[in-house]
């Protein structure tokens, strides 16, 4: 960063605070990492030559601001990156307006997030619990979005303890299958997940959750190297 300092190269500078203030970020230091961007933007007004490099830190921002939850700042660099005069055929170019995308959507995420969570609030003092469990299993499936996994499976725990409460066994079944849903699963938990949502589902009938469990429980045991046990329970829908 000296050199380009000294050779009076704002493009330069401004490359080396982004790579070391995104450095920053993923080490988790915040702090030294808003102050470093902060320093590569007050360069920005002096590297209309470079609009990559400028594209480039907008975009770093924009992944600190979401790394803190920030979704509408991170909307407003992202949208900064991706409408920079770039080419419109540069591979960067196009990668910068799929990151827009994608912050335009974990955006809109963060906010039915916030309604459910108003939604669940309300439903739980009403004591409407079937609802306050399907709210919770839409919550658990923003939460995993946001890639907040820790909330996401406490929301999918207390939906399962509400629908075994409530013996409710359509929710249970969407609630077993959520369980899988975190993408955390070992293949044999992924398996006694799916095969408890199909034994619900057999129970009342549904034949189209019957379905999911099975392509569920297949795909399972195909990662356990069970190839005939997959290949087995693909054939049952076709046998019911």
């Amino acid at each position: 960063m000296r050199d380009a300092k000294e050779e009076h190269d704002p493009a330069g500078v401004v490359y080396c605070l982004s790579q070391l203030a995104d450095l920053y970020r993923q080490q988790g230091d915040l702090e030294s990492a808003f102050r470093t961007f902060q320093q590569g933007l007050a360069w920005v007004n002096n590297i209309s030559y470079a609009p990559l490099v400028e594209a480039e830190i907008q975009k770093d921002f924009g992944l600190f601001y979401a790394q803190i939850g920030d979704w509408d700042q991170a909307l407003r660099h992202s949208s900064a990156a991706s409408s920079s005069k770039v080419a419109a055929n540069d591979p960067a170019s196009l990668e910068l307006v799929g990151y827009w995308l994608q912050c335009c959507n974990i955006r809109e995420t963060a906010r039915r997030n916030r309604r459910d969570t108003a939604a669940i609030d309300i439903a739980h003092s009403l004591t409407l619990r079937q609802e306050e469990a399907e709210l919770l299993l839409k919550r658990a499936s923003a939460h995993l979005t946001l890639k907040q996994q820790a909330l996401a499976e406490a929301d999918i725990a207390t939906a399962t303890k509400l629908a075994s409460n409530l013996a409710a066994v359509p929710l249970q079944i969407e609630a077993s299958l959520a369980w899988e849903m975190r993408g955390c699963l070992s293949s044999q938990e992924a398996e006694a997940s799916y095969r408890r949502a199909l034994q619900l589902a057999e129970q009342t009938g549904e034949r189209e959750q019957q379905s999911v469990a099975l392509v569920g429980l297949a795909r399972a045991q195909r990662s356990e190297g069970k190839l005939e046990d997959a290949a087995i329970s693909l054939k049952r829908p076709e046998d019911t």
